[in-house]
């Protein structure tokens, strides 16, 4: 069974990347990258087309089992012209279609803005994983997400939180965790520290499960893919 995975993230664009790598060889998969400021090849043109001419834009990477659709700087405009189409708010859904036939997993890197793409990934989604750090900034910027959600009725049980960059040595983040189960819903009680290590995937170019992988902070992603393979059933 296909599933298809949002994630929203901010500064931490490194947790999908990883994720992605934790599970390398199992599970068939596509991660897309929505952050137009990344790469710059034109792919908008054939994602608006949809079907088969999305796959024109897929690329192989050095992981078994695991493709990219990556960012593209034509993909700024995504929102004006999903604006202009009829039912903007679910053309992500039928554009991705195709991809059910080729992958069980589709992981979609999600930019921080609320728009009409976010719109079109909650909409095609089937669960969305949101990153927090523990700090009362990004508590209030999640609550807003719920805020916009409920709104725009979307399923909130779909929505799972995951904290990163967790620094222990603080007392915030210490306080903010302990009193999570009560104020956050869905919340996976496997976190992601704040470590050296996962700073040097930037360095080494590779998911840190890749170049360190009996290290705390693979086990960490590991712990936490764990937890997401129980919740889309993979």
């Amino acid at each position: 069974m296909q599933r298809g995975v949002s994630m929203t993230r901010g500064v931490l664009h490194k947790d999908v990347s990883t994720l992605s790598g934790v599970n390398v060889g199992k599970v068939k998969d596509v991660l897309i990258n929505w952050d137009n400021k990344e790469i710059s090849l034109d792919v908008s043109k054939g994602l608006l087309k949809g079907g088969k001419q999305v796959f024109k834009s897929v690329k192989r990477t050095d992981y078994e089992n695991l493709d990219l659709l990556p960012a593209d700087f034509s993909l700024r405009n995504l929102d004006i012209r999903f604006n202009q189409l009829k039912h903007p708010q679910k053309r992500l859904r039928k554009i991705l279609a195709p991809f059910k036939d080729d992958y069980d997993l589709i992981l979609l890197d999600c930019p921080v803005t609320i728009s009409v793409l976010a719109e079109n990934i909650f909409a095609a989604a089937d669960f969305t994983l949101v990153p927090l750090i523990p700090t009362t900034l990004s508590l209030r910027t999640y609550r807003q997400l719920l805020s916009f959600c409920k709104k725009r009725d979307f399923d909130e049980a779909r929505i799972y939180v995951f904290f990163s960059m967790v620094d222990g040595h603080k007392k915030m983040h210490r306080e903010l965790m302990a009193t999570a189960p009560e104020t956050i819903k869905n919340v996976l009680e496997s976190p992601i520290p704040y470590l050296a290590q996962i700073e040097k995937m930037g360095l080494h170019r590779e998911p840190v499960v890749a170049f360190s992988p009996g290290s705390a902070a693979s086990r960490s992603y590991q712990n936490l893919w764990d937890k997401i393979k129980k919740i889309v059933t993979l």
